[in-house]
């Protein structure tokens, strides 16, 4: 059957699609239609193919070809979260929580042994074994069993700082075992050991600002005319009138207009972002600038910062940034927003909602 795409609803909390992904099967649409049809229940609710309708939308599609199923709330979650282990490319920590919450699912549904049963009691359901589970997903049953520990042993802050810091698996299941207390304080030193820095512009740990921070800027500054540290894909949202990449090179570059700024995070790199929108402000080749960076203060370049601004905002929480495959990760210390131009008003007043702020 046909559905209007209109007509169908994503449950929110569903895990954001890979834009890469979904450019990729928009060629592939446009070139040989929709091969597998989405899937929703009864409701209309999606349960399998959100790229899919995010690449119909992409090629400016009306209607897409959808199955129907009539299941119930666990069968629905189990088919979304069997979608995403098939098509889609997890990081190793969202496998766990998958592989996790499935198991969760079945034991609710009577599909899973119960850890007390008397001897001679007769199974009135087929359970499945950690074995079962395993070669159903295709994975070895010692990597079924440690992804789910990493899920579930891992705080979910240090979670996200794995994923921000690119720690490989080896040892994120070393953390897991570290008392929780423990957790966070075993990340900092692996990365300050050598371990690669948050980058949030470049290379494998691309990650890119939450559209809600982006508009509230948008709207602070009137318009953003250049994003000196970014990508095309990160442009499809910020959409500033002009962006240098890292072929390009904003720090080469002469910068106008208003600028939002998401300097990568290298220690190295930063430095020179924050001396190059300070100086280019101080010279007057830009009118505004909002700069997002973590709340560091106790480094020379927050310093450099904050020494021309005239507001800020410091979040109230960790921000979750989006990366480039879909998933989201924060890093370990809270963000602040850094104003520098004339209407410090009009930005403290559109970013309080983010957290708390003062005027410079």
């Amino acid at each position: 059957m046909k559905l209007p795409i209109t007509t169908i609803r994503i449950k929110k909390g569903r895990r954001a699609v890979d834009e890469n992904k979904v450019r990729e099967l928009a060629d592939s649409m446009k070139t040989v239609g929709l091969i597998n049809h989405i899937t929703v229940n009864t409701n209309l609710e999606l349960i399998a193919g959100a790229h899919r309708i995010a690449a119909a939308r992409l090629l400016g599609w009306e209607e897409i070809e959808a199955v129907m199923w009539d299941c119930d709330d666990f069968l629905c979650e189990l088919a979304e979260i069997d979608e995403n282990l098939m098509r889609n490319e997890l990081h190793y920590l969202d496998e766990g929580a998958a592989y996790k919450r499935r198991d969760e699912l079945l034991d609710e549904m009577g599909l899973r042994p119960k850890p007390y049963r008397p001897s001679k009691e007769v199974e009135s359901t087929p359970f499945k074994t950690t074995e079962e589970l395993a070669a159903e997903l295709g994975v070895s049953k010692s990597t079924y069993k440690q992804a789910k520990q990493m899920a579930r042993d891992i705080l979910p802050e240090v979670q996200d700082a794995i994923k921000a810091a690119d720690l490989p698996k080896t040892d994120a299941l070393k953390i897991a075992r570290l008392e929780p207390e423990k957790q966070a304080d075993a990340v900092r030193k692996l990365v300050n050991a050598g371990m690669p820095h948050v980058s949030f512009n470049s290379g494998e740990n691309e990650w890119y600002t939450p559209p809600e921070i982006i508009e509230a800027a948008r709207e602070a500054m009137g318009s953003i005319d250049l994003d000196p540290a970014s990508c095309s894909i990160a442009n499809e949202t910020v959409q500033a009138t002009e962006y240098f990449d890292a072929t390009t090179n904003g720090l080469n570059q002469k910068w106008h207009g208003n600028v939002w700024l998401n300097p990568p995070y290298a220690s190295d790199l930063i430095s020179k972002f924050a001396d190059k929108v300070t100086q280019s402000y101080q010279d007057g080749d830009i009118e505004q600038a909002i700069i997002l960076v973590n709340n560091a203060t106790e480094t020379n370049w927050f310093y450099t910062l904050i020494s021309a601004a005239s507001a800020v905002v410091f979040t109230k929480g960790r921000i979750k940034f989006r990366m480039s495959n879909g998933s989201t990760g924060a890093p370990l210390q809270g963000q602040a927003l850094i104003y520098m131009g004339k209407n410090p008003g009009a930005f403290y007043n559109r970013f309080n909602e983010f957290g708390w702020g003062a005027l410079l």
